[in-house]
């Protein structure tokens, strides 16, 4: 038996390297997933058609997550396609190109502030539809990095961190709803840096050393991470952070 039989998923952030990781495997455990992209229509579209070809229990949808209302629209669109909103991961990233502290800009602190904002609006909205069906998994995709410091990583390891506290206080508030708020913690992934064009030779070179198990993560790792947070194997579990790091970080 699929551990997610019947329940419906968005999966923000769907259509990039490690989101349509997570959706694909949601789908695959039983879920109706609607697999969401701002920019990457093409690919989120793509990787619908492939999980089901009739469209029946996989979607495609498009919304900027920082205006507000978008992804309050997105929720109703779901719910009234499949009925319900079961599980929402946050798997969007702000952007991370590493810059020390004395050479930001304002500009560059309102990329990752918006990020945190769009996050925010994506839990936010989802709130109200698992209230009334006393049932709900919030899972945000966080970093190794909310924990772990290296120079040039300043605003990109504050929102990390930031969300992080932002979920454990959701879950605190929202337990009576039987709504479960948790957080997935990827370190180095390795299908997904050399997917994104990272320099494998570097990364391993710097950090594969820190690894217990001598290796990065994969993105399929990460993914069944999210759909035990989303089963009920965890439903005694909220608040908390499993960091899938290859034994990097160990908290």
């Amino acid at each position: 038996m699929r551990l997610l039989e019947g329940k419906t998923a968005i999966v923000y952030g769907g259509s990039g390297v490690l989101g349509s990781k997570i959706a694909r495997e949601l789908y695959e455990q039983g879920t109706k997933t609607a697999i969401h992209c701002f920019h990457g229509w093409e690919r989120a579209q793509k990787l619908a058609e492939e999980l089901d070809p009739s469209g029946k229990n996989a979607i495609a949808v498009q919304a900027d997550c920082g205006d507000p209302q978008a992804p309050a629209g997105l929720v109703e669109k779901v719910r009234n396609t499949f009925g319900s909103v079961d599980i929402v991961v946050n798997a969007v990233h702000p952007p991370f190109e590493p810059v020390d502290v004395a050479d930001s800009k304002d500009g560059d602190w309102k990329l990752h502030l918006d990020a945190m904002m769009s996050g925010y609006h994506i839990f936010q909205t989802a709130i109200p539809v698992m209230r009334e069906q006393q049932f709900g998994r919030l899972i945000y995709i966080s970093a190794a990095m909310a924990v772990r410091y290296g120079a040039g990583c300043s605003m990109y390891t504050a929102v990390k961190r930031g969300m992080n506290g932002f979920c454990r206080t959701l879950a605190i508030e929202e337990a009576k709803n039987n709504i479960l708020v948790n957080i997935v913690a990827p370190g180095g992934v390795a299908d997904a840096e050399t997917e994104t064009g990272e320099d494998w030779d570097e990364m391993t070179k710097e950090f594969i050393a820190k690894c217990a198990l001598g290796r990065f993560a994969t993105s399929k790792e990460v993914a069944n991470t999210v759909v035990y947070f989303a089963s009920d194997l965890a439903e005694g579990i909220t608040g908390q952070t499993l960091y899938v790091s290859g034994g990097e970080i160990m908290l």
